[in-house]
């Protein structure tokens, strides 16, 4: 069997995925830590070693200045500065692809017999040599080579039945550092790529470049040397902070896919930063416009005025605005098949490849132009001559953006400076048996068998966006890392079937109440619902007009509230799927922050970015009462002014609103009143909870989760420290344990008290 082993990788900016093919040819994504996607972080460590991964994310703590976020930036470069060590760009790409070899021979029992390596299409000769030397360096031997685009549309034909033949596609291609396009057409012997268009210096990474400059215009005029060390960080301890608001940037974008809006935590200047998504579109579209130039000009090369699919590959279209776009743009709806990320390794093992070349030693000579069209050409063939350039170079903000890249960075980097660097970064989530450093402290009942409280999860998300508790409450499922859904066995605290990769776009998960399924927000189609046992999707998806922030149920479980962009409430029948409401609250500029359906499904309440608050009655489409207001915005100014979390009691005559001011607030809602004064959180309120009787109310407040007695409005039991914000609360049924989800990606489990 280890004889036909084949491996396929697509080297990413930011991540690398890998693919091993056995016998049967199918290619089965290899998993890193458990998931199937390597960070293409490299840090030089203390001894010499170069560190690849997690590994590296874990060590930059400690050696900021030897951290190297994306080697594949350094293309050019031909070698790069860590402190004061010169390392050869091949040879930091070579520790990636290495760790990715060693990988795919614990699998497989032996090593590969074939290695094929994906490009961007827009990559010359030159650059190709540099990943050609990187695989020797590896231990991969002599590597075939494919462009990213082919490899995409190959995977398309083979994965998409309905795809009709002769039939042109558009394969868009985002990734974090890069941008392909290219026009296909279906064949019966495979796929003709009829043209491409390439853009070298355009990803997600420049939508966060943007968003870095769009703070630093607010907060850096109000606090310019907290700014300084952040944009400009001299120190190792300001390069820490530097490194950490990127990641916040990076997390609160993502989540902005799936939520409404989100807050980025500005470190230094210690305040959270309001995103929506509406802000988030503004900003980032030119980036995006850029990408629809090049695609057009694709589509002209090809002769093509219309596609007749749009496929969307690249972890970076996943911004709802990516589909909304080209939609416009091109008029067909854009498809996500399987996970974005996934794409173009699984397609480098269908595709043809370039023959290997020797390899040549040294420094990357000169690079190929930014942007390319390739005119027509056979996946078969070995590639195409080079066309015009059809894209304006960047101005403005991101011409300033890409002079921190490409060459120049080295001297950046050898300057202490450290700009534009974004990966993810591994927080304080170790738990006892791991190295480096003290675990958060979390409650225990002494010595109770089986598993009760304490650390569930620690390592497995790097972005949790939900967690939820089933009916019966023996199982927690949590979604995160975008596509991934895990269940655990609260009563042992085990996984259940181990991590899965949902074939969509998903975001928040929460179970059915028949606690045989769960139901999923797809960013891209709508609510699903999948088999807790196969994790299949059962049905059709619930289509709904805006882009979904956040799902809800009620305690009934008879009824699904949706949420989403444009200030739009949707609500569905669980029993039939059939959409019974559908609301829009109110024309503004002020996003939805938080929603909440009440126990008999009747009434929705939603928070907004203004510290205002609504009740819709559900059956008349009708808001109930006046607006609810008494939330502020914080002296400093430097805190948005939000409406975080709302929560019905048990009984639906009382709302909880937690705000961005870090007050709980309580309002009787049959007299349209507030219930006391506010309660004090120690941060901003995300969430809050009731337990099932009514009598206690539970909020994840900064970094502390804290309890209320209602009806005394006394704290309850001892502040509960999570060690980072707590963004979900869950409680079993039995109303005996509490769950948390936080920003560090743990979830714990506590003894309510």
């Amino acid at each position: 069997m280890s004889s036909a082993l084949r491996l396929g990788i697509d080297f990413g900016t930011s991540n690398t995925v890998a693919v091993l093919a056995g016998p049967d040819g199918r290619p089965a994504p290899l998993l890193f830590d458990g998931w199937p996607v390597l960070s293409s972080a490299v840090c030089l460590d203390g001894s010499g070693r170069l560190l690849v991964g997690r590994d590296a994310e874990h060590a930059l703590s400690r050696v900021p200045g030897r951290f190297e976020p994306h080697p594949k930036q350094r293309i050019d470069d031909g070698v790069v500065l860590l402190d004061a060590v010169e390392i050869p760009v091949a040879t930091l790409i070579g520790a990636v692809l290495s760790r990715v070899a060693a990988e795919a021979r614990r699998v497989g029992g032996a090593a590969p017999v074939s290695v094929t390596l994906t490009y961007p299409a827009a990559w010359g000769e030159p650059r190709q040599r540099v990943l050609r030397d990187a695989s020797l360096a590896a231990g991969l031997g002599p590597v075939s080579l494919v462009a990213e685009p082919v490899a995409a549309a190959s995977h398309f034909a083979r994965s998409d039945p309905a795809w009709p033949a002769d039939s042109p596609a558009l394969v868009y291609d985002l990734g974090a550092g890069t941008f392909d396009a290219s026009v296909v057409r279906r064949r019966p012997d495979g796929v003709e790529v009829l043209a491409t268009s390439g853009l070298a210096d355009v990803g997600g990474l420049d939508v966060d470049a943007v968003l870095f400059g769009a703070l630093g215009e607010v907060y850096g005029s109000r606090h310019p040397e907290l700014w300084r060390r952040l944009s400009h960080p001299a120190s190792d301890g300001d390069r820490r902070a530097s490194r950490q608001l990127w990641d916040e940037i990076r997390r609160a974008k993502e989540m902005v896919a799936r939520h409404a809006s989100a807050t980025i935590f500005i470190p230094l200047i210690e305040v959270d930063a309001p995103l929506g998504r509406e802000q988030l579109d503004t900003l980032a579209r030119p980036v995006l416009d850029r990408t629809v130039a090049a695609a057009q000009a694709a589509l002209r090369a090809a002769g093509v005025s219309r596609p007749g699919r749009v496929y969307l590959v690249g972890g970076a279209s996943r911004m709802p605005l990516v589909a909304s776009v080209l939609h416009r743009a091109f008029g067909v709806p854009p498809t996500v098949l399987d996970q974005p990320e996934m794409v173009v390794a699984m397609g480098s093992l269908l595709a043809a490849p370039v023959a290997p070349s020797s390899p040549v030693r040294g420094p990357a000579e000169v690079s190929a132009p930014s942007s390319l069209v390739h005119a027509p050409l056979q996946v078969s063939a070995p590639g195409a001559p080079a066309g015009p350039e059809v894209a304006a170079a960047p101005s403005g903000a991101l011409a300033a953006v890409r002079t921190r890249r490409g060459r120049r960075v080295a001297a950046v980097v050898a300057a202490g400076v450290l700009v534009l660097a974004l990966v993810p970064v591994v927080s304080s989530r170790l738990t006892d048996g791991s190295s480096g450093e003290t675990p958060t402290p979390t409650p225990t009942l002494g010595s109770i068998a089986p598993f009760r409280t304490g650390v569930l999860s620690t390592a497995e998300f790097d972005d949790l966006s939900s967690i939820d508790i089933s009916p019966d409450g023996k199982l927690l499922v949590a979604s995160g890392n975008s596509d991934t859904l895990r269940v655990w066995n609260l009563d042992t605290a085990a996984q259940v079937g181990g991590p899965t990769a949902l074939p969509a776009s998903v975001g928040g998960a929460l179970f059915a109440p028949d606690g045989q399924s769960i139901i999923a927000q797809d960013v891209a189609s709508g609510i699903r619902w999948f088999d807790l046992t196969t994790r299949r999707a059962v049905g059709p998806a619930l289509p709904t007009s805006n882009t979904t922030a956040s799902l809800s149920l009620s305690r009934d479980g008879s009824r699904l509230l949706s949420t989403g962009s444009g200030n739009e409430i949707f609500v569905w029948d669980v029993a039939t799927r059939a959409r019974v409401a559908h609301v829009v609250t109110r024309e503004t500029p002020y996003e939805m922050w938080s929603s909440a359906i009440s126990s008999d499904g009747r009434l929705a309440a939603v928070g907004y970015a203004d510290n205002t608050a609504e009740v819709w009655d559900l059956a008349t489409g009708k808001r109930r009462g006046p607006v609810i207001t008494g939330h502020t915005t914080l002296p400093s100014g430097d805190d948005p002014a939000c409406v975080a979390s709302v929560a019905f009691s048990p009984d639906s005559r009382i709302l909880a609103t937690g705000g961005c001011d870090r007050t709980v607030r309580l309002w009787d809602l049959d007299g349209n009143e507030p219930l006391g004064g506010p309660l004090a959180g120690t941060g901003s309120v995300h969430r809050l909870a009731f337990s099932a009787d009514g009598g206690r109310l539970f909020a994840g407040t900064g970094t502390q989760i804290l309890g209320w007695d209602v009806g005394t409005r006394q704290p309850v039991g001892e502040p509960m420290p999570a060690g980072s914000r707590t963004f979900w609360l869950a409680l079993t049924p039995d109303g005996e344990r509490l769950a948390s989800g936080h920003q560090d990606g743990s979830i714990r489990i506590w003894p309510v008290p």
